[in-house]
């Protein structure tokens, strides 16, 4: 059977209760859907699963991120040894210091 499975991130269980916390309401107001919201659960989930817990302002400067950025980012992740490691390597969001 070659059915395409429809992205059904959006409608699972799991997804929803991600949706109803606060980070994840400003993800869909900041990043279209698709490959960014795609990448950016990557990295959260790899990071929940490697260092326990990721801090929300770690969650908001990830959301400013291009899909390249959180894919990098993803590399970074694998290999460094403890999250204080990984968060210099977020880009800093340059749109938000102009406002």
């Amino acid at each position: 059977m070659n059915t395409r499975r429809k992205n059904r991130c959006n409608t699972s269980p799991a997804w929803k209760e991600l949706a109803s916390r606060r980070v994840f309401s400003r993800v869909f107001s900041r990043v279209a859907t698709g490959p960014s919201v795609g990448a950016l659960r990557q990295l959260l989930r790899l990071l929940q699963l490697r260092f326990d817990s990721v801090p929300e302002s770690v969650k908001m400067r990830l959301t400013s991120c291009s899909v390249e950025q959180l894919e990098e980012l993803l590399e970074v992740a694998f290999t460094v040894e403890q999250l204080e490691q990984f968060v210099p390597r977020i880009p800093v969001d340059d749109t938000s210091a102009e406002a």
